[in-house]
């Protein structure tokens, strides 16, 4: 069993409160500017439960190398439903 101080515990808290703030700050932005059609949509980006990166389809689809087919089918609702708990690739829109 993976056994973890409490010290590192306090930093992975940390840290996930503060990516959950910048997150939370981007869903703003999104809204504020939600009313204008030519501004892309922001997806999260992520292999299990690890954050990999935000961005749009085509910044995410460079950056990993995968197609923007694949990104959009990892943030399909039924592909989203059968790996929930699965450590796999998932996208999905910042709303």
């Amino acid at each position: 069993m993976l056994k973890i101080e409490e010290n590192n515990l306090k930093k992975i808290e940390e840290l996930t409160n503060r990516i959950n703030a910048y997150l939370s700050e981007l869903r703003k932005i999104q809204v504020t500017v939600s009313e204008y059609d030519d501004i892309p949509e922001l997806y999260e980006f992520y292999k299990g439960k690890e954050l990999i990166m935000v961005g749009t389809i085509e910044v995410i689809s460079k950056k990993t190398m995968l197609k923007e087919g694949t990104i959009r089918g990892y943030s399909s609702p039924k592909y989203l439903e059968r790996n929930k708990d699965k450590n796999v690739f998932k996208a999905k829109k910042t709303s």
